[in-house]
């Protein structure tokens, strides 16, 4: 399911929205009655020790209640290595650090700020490892001044 927050300038597609029964839901096309939302997002491997899932799951949440004119309370996430569905509880505080990042974020792009990445034994796994290059990001780098570092690098060979 597509979903978009313009609040959060962000947008995506969600693994799957379950609906159950419920007074406090939204009407479905083609469905009697109201139904409540509930976002499960499938993870391959098992419970981080940080946030960045629930954050995740928070943004997309902010998303959807957008996209359906609704309040959700809780998400799921679904880890498959380890066969665990944890219901998450969507807090006002959670809410704030996803606004707080997003924010974050857009300065980050609207100034052309490249943070520095951290090597972590995951980067491999991850779908941007060759646009973020933890390996070669050892510092906060102009977006202009590491392109044409780039180029000049390229130039040379």
């Amino acid at each position: 399911m597509h979903v978009s927050s313009k609040a959060l300038g962000l947008y995506g597609i969600l693994d799957v929205v379950e609906f159950y029964k419920d007074e406090n839901g939204v009407n479905l096309k083609g469905k009697q009655g109201k139904w409540l939302p509930c976002i499960v997002e499938y993870k391959r491997g098992k419970p981080k020790r940080d946030i960045r899932d629930i954050v995740q799951l928070v943004a997309q949440t902010i998303c959807l209640e957008e996209t359906l004119e609704c309040h959700i309370e809780t998400g799921c996430l679904y880890y498959h290595s380890v066969n665990q569905k944890k219901v998450i509880e969507i807090t006002k505080e959670l809410r704030q650090e996803v606004f707080d990042l997003a924010a974050q974020m857009h300065y980050y792009y609207d100034n052309k700020i490249i943070d520095k990445a951290e090597y972590f034994k995951n980067c491999p796994l991850c779908s941007l490892a060759d646009i973020c290059m933890p390996r070669l990001s050892k510092k906060t780098r102009n977006v202009n001044n590491y392109i044409k570092q780039s180029l000049m690098s390229e130039d040379s060979l």
